[in-house]
């Protein structure tokens, strides 16, 4: 490239460039355009019941009582390992069959391991559980504290 070219792809560069500069009326209008500018924009719909959180929130709690199952069917009787001799364990008997879905379930929960499920979003966050508690409906508040009392009167073990 020769010097009369790359003088000529300066100037038109340097040209292209040259932008007067904007009057101070611009600078003294220009807040007040933003901000009529973004009063005017409608208001975002509230979000969905089928949001991330309320999905990870969902499946957190049926992880939560599908846990809770497993350990208080652990405990019924005849699961125990004190069976008598012609007694057979809880829903391992000659009439129970084993649910596939369930058999999926419990292989997934024993190979992913706490951290597997926490990177696949399963997990409370720090005040989760009160948040998800203040969406309920009174009936539904009402439901759980009846819930809550039943399971605290029938512990007979006096704690953990």
């Amino acid at each position: 490239m020769t010097d009369r070219e790359l003088d000529d792809i300066v100037n038109r560069v340097s040209n292209a460039l040259d932008v007067p500069e904007p009057s101070p009326l611009f600078w003294e209008h220009f807040p007040g355009r933003v901000r009529a500018a973004v009063q005017a924009e409608p208001a975002a719909a509230p979000a969905g019941w089928w949001t991330r959180r309320a999905l990870t929130l969902a499946m957190s709690l049926a992880l939560v009582g599908s846990l809770s199952f497993w350990a208080w069917s652990s405990r019924a009787p005849g699961s125990a390992g004190t069976d008598m001799p012609g007694d057979a364990p809880y829903a391992q008997g000659p009439d129970s069959t084993i649910d596939a879905g369930w058999s999926a379930l419990s292989a997934t929960a024993a190979s992913a391991g706490v951290e597997g499920m926490r990177e696949a979003g399963f997990g409370v966050t720090p005040g989760g559980a009160d948040a998800a508690i203040d969406n309920l409906s009174d009936a539904e508040r009402a439901t759980l504290f009846a819930l809550l009392q039943a399971e605290m009167d029938g512990d007979d073990s006096g704690g953990l």
